[in-house]
């Protein structure tokens, strides 16, 4: 019973990756197929999505944010990333609630820059117009932008589809 677990983990990766092998210029790069079986989720869900026509992979978040699922969630993207890094990042946490201390934002940053060492397009946040978030969104930015990152928060979706276009 054992021996047919990698292979329904292995149907369930592929049937999870499929949005993926229908974007343009699709190719494994090293051994990401190692790193994808021992996800301990799937990395596709109906919030993850690749527009394919903008090269833009978006990511909806909701609920409460903390340090830990902000890690789970670059850990989630990089390995979409690592499929095709020809795509900018898009992540939408309007609907979130998240009051970081600052270090708090510089271990989110740090993690970006471990998990998408080669990434060298453009991501950008989706931010609740209020006080609060604007202050945050300000910091967060200063630290990605210290780890080379081209970073911009925006408070509405066409906006920032513009930007990454």
């Amino acid at each position: 019973r054992k021996k047919c677990q990698v292979p329904l983990r292995f149907i369930n990766l592929l049937y999870g990756l499929l949005p993926i092998y229908q974007t343009t210029d699709f190719q494994w790069r090293g051994n990401h197929f190692a790193e994808l079986i021992q996800a301990p989720e799937s990395i596709m869900s109906s919030d993850l999505k690749i527009l394919r026509d903008e090269r833009i992979i978006q990511k909806t978040v909701s609920g409460d944010l903390n340090t830990d699922r902000a890690r789970k969630l670059i850990h989630k993207i990089s390995l979409v990333v690592k499929l095709d890094q020809n795509c900018s990042i898009l992540v939408d946490i309007r609907d979130t609630t998240f009051q970081p201390q600052m270090s708090d934002l510089l271990e989110i940053s740090t993690e970006c820059s471990k998990c998408l060492a080669e990434f060298r397009h453009k991501i950008a946040f989706l931010i609740p117009n209020t006080e609060q978030r604007r202050k945050v969104a300000k910091l967060f930015k200063t630290c990605m932008e210290a780890h080379g990152f081209e970073f911009k928060q925006f408070f509405e979706y066409e906006d920032a589809i513009e930007w990454l276009a």
